[in-house]
């Protein structure tokens, strides 16, 4: 803010008051938590702001207009997100505060860029680039997380776009299977390229995944978390407000195994989902998944069975670490997708001892099997919802 106004003009103080106020009218109107009630901070004028007068008079001047601007701001009942929310607060400060200076409809259009950004970014447009990007992993970076997939032009910008939020670009890794659509090229995160003569061999697969699981705590990790790509861990919001790195910081635990949960959806109910817009806000319902409580999470080298459906380390079970498993979250993308991995050069040996008999259904096998019903279904508690998680 303070750089928009121009030589001879600073903010001084106010840059930081004046952001306050934008997130806190957005918070409230969001439910998210932070203090209710009218915004508060003043000036202090006691702090004789005669010693920087030249740094701060407008700001004592404009503080009035501004205080009773944010006291009166009132969002659209479509206003969900953050990002709606600041745009109309942009268009409100470009109507009701311009006339105190054009810094003001300088901040305005450069609040909406700099939203047009942050939705670039989380849709894996463009790479923010943080000033911890060259750590050494060794000694600052104490979390990793891992994935493996092939040509996943779908689930692999949802499955970046969540871990993204908590993991820097330096810290995630993607074992790239042969992959020949373009979908792992030109990623600023670690892109690892495997190959194996089938696809989903089982036993390949976890077996390369256990390497570079232990690769990477040898190299200073404190934990990993692998997860396959239609797989989102999160913490409950409830006790973990801060994500899913509060919940590493805070976990006694060696080995975490998570509660697993399918997303369901409720044709008859619910549209087509639209990939780059927020899952959960689009999904109503979840379904029990017991077999799918997976040990993920560890700070030691895992011996995972087939599947990482188990290993052979004691791992616990936490109810507040939930995994949420994307598979059947779409009719039409799941079909579609069926119908390709069921063409691809599967371990036929494999599928004959029982695993990942799924990956060859197509048609009405996998129809029945999107439809098909193995633990109690329910609907996703609004704190998971309502926040947008990813």
């Amino acid at each position: 803010m303070q750089g928009l106004m121009g030589s001879g003009m600073p903010w001084g103080r106010y840059d930081d008051m004046f952001a306050g106020w934008a997130s806190k009218v957005v918070a409230d109107h969001l439910d998210l938590g932070v203090k209710t009630g009218a915004p508060y901070i003043r000036h202090n004028k006691a702090s004789n702001p005669f010693t920087n007068l030249k740094k701060e008079y407008m700001g004592l001047f404009w503080q009035e207009d501004i205080i009773a601007f944010f006291q009166k701001v009132r969002f659209s009942s479509s206003a969900k997100t953050p990002q709606e929310c600041y745009l109309e607060l942009a268009e409100m400060i470009r109507a009701n505060l311009s006339h105190l200076n054009e810094y003001f409809s300088r901040l305005a259009t450069a609040m909406k860029i700099w939203i047009e950004q942050w939705d670039r970014a989380q849709n894996s447009e463009i790479i923010f680039r943080p000033s911890r990007q060259n750590r050494r992993k060794s000694t600052n970076s104490s979390f990793a997380v891992l994935t493996i997939c092939r040509n996943e032009p779908g689930y692999l910008p949802i499955w970046l776009k969540y871990y993204r939020r908590y993991f820097a670009d330096g810290d995630i890794y993607i074992l790239d299977n042969d992959s020949d659509d373009g979908s792992t090229a030109n990623l600023s995160v670690n892109v690892i390229r495997v190959h194996s003569e089938k696809y989903f061999d089982h036993y390949w697969l976890v077996g390369t995944v256990q390497n570079h699981t232990r690769n990477l705590l040898e190299s200073g990790y404190k934990y990993v978390l692998f997860c396959e790509i239609d797989e989102i861990v999160v913490p409950d919001p409830a006790k973990y407000p801060l994500g899913l790195i509060d919940y590493i910081n805070r976990t006694k635990l060696m080995v975490v195994r998570v509660k697993a949960y399918d997303i369901r959806h409720n044709v008859s109910l619910e549209p087509k989902l639209k990939l780059n817009e927020s899952i959960l806000q689009q999904r109503r319902y979840w379904m029990r998944h017991a077999n799918y409580d997976k040990p993920l999470l560890t700070n030691i080298a895992l011996h995972w069975v087939p599947g990482f459906h188990s290993c052979q380390e004691p791992a616990t079970k936490d109810e507040n670490l939930i995994m949420f498993h994307l598979q059947r979250m779409d009719h039409d993308f799941y079909t579609k997708r069926a119908d390709w991995k069921s063409r691809q050069n599967l371990k036929m040996d494999d599928i004959k001892k029982g695993m990942g008999v799924q990956h060859a259904f197509r048609g009405e096998r996998a129809e029945n099997f999107f439809k098909e019903i193995t633990g109690e279904i329910s609907e996703i508690p609004i704190r998971y919802r309502s926040m947008a998680i990813f």
